[in-house]
């Protein structure tokens, strides 16, 4: 049986809820492609902000902390991939625990 795997909008949408319903705050900030762009998700917590990226899977979307730093640091790095790619995604993360939200099997 072939396995079905998620566009990127839906992926997004739901990810947003689950953060919701986790006691987070979760915002889209810039919508991609919806069948297959790219997600990066950027964490705020007390320390600064965490920013997940792509790491690429043959079957699954799976994520990677691509790096750790202040807020212009972080953004810096997202209008560079947004230079790259226009088809992204950028989900924001308000939590004060530092919390990503992604599943285990989502990390790499």
């Amino acid at each position: 049986m072939r396995e079905v795997r998620l566009t990127s909008g839906m992926w997004v949408a739901a990810f947003v809820r689950r953060c919701q319903a986790e006691g987070a705050f979760a915002a889209v900030l810039h919508k991609g492609d919806p069948g297959a762009g790219a997600v990066f998700i950027e964490v705020t917590h007390a320390d600064g902000v965490d920013l997940y990226g792509p790491a690429w899977s043959e079957s699954e979307r799976r994520f990677e902390r691509l790096m750790r730093s202040d807020p212009p640091d972080v953004s810096a790095r997202i209008d560079k991939e947004r230079a790259f790619d226009r088809d992204l995604w950028v989900v924001s993360v308000d939590d004060r625990e530092g919390r990503h939200h992604l599943l285990p099997d989502e990390c790499a």
